[in-house]
């Protein structure tokens, strides 16, 4: 059933918008270890690894452009700064296009791309948690404040 607390029309981070069977902290609790289970680098990447190693390209043709070719260099640069030598997650990064770049270099500009959401996805589900731990301490406030109200006449 629908819970009437204002969202502010954010759905991923502004908690639950509905009423729970579970005591909401324990299903905020729960979406946060998800977050950080299949946003964790080492979980990503292995999951992008798995998806290039199964990409099958080699009936496909690609046709070459110096023009695609320069932008394409250009954004492999940045990307490899950003991920490949900066980024916290490098290891991860260079590891999934090692294996895939070895075992199915035809699947690894895809998985160059793939990899690349990472760079919103990482920060984002963090932000997200943040924001989660806040509705926690929330609902943890409210349920306070309940029991006090419930133990005064």
């Amino acid at each position: 059933r629908a819970d009437e607390r204002d969202t502010g029309g954010d759905q991923c981070a502004s908690g639950l918008n509905f009423e729970t069977l579970r005591p909401r902290v324990e299903v905020l609790r729960d979406y946060v270890y998800v977050l950080e289970q299949i946003y964790e680098p080492r979980a990503f990447f292995e999951r992008v690894r798995q998806v290039g190693l199964a990409l099958n390209f080699k009936q496909h043709r690609n046709s070459f452009s110096w023009r695609v070719a320069g932008r394409d260099l250009r954004s492999l640069l940045r990307i490899i700064w950003r991920q490949g030598v900066v980024a916290s997650y490098r290891r991860e990064f260079w590891s999934t296009l090692w294996s895939v770049g070895r075992s199915n270099p035809s699947g690894l500009r895809i998985t160059i791309s793939l990899a690349t959401f990472y760079l919103h996805l990482g920060e984002f589900s963090a932000y997200l948690r943040q924001r989660v731990h806040e509705a926690i301490r929330a609902e943890e406030l409210r349920a306070q404040q309940a029991e006090l109200a419930a133990i005064e006449p």
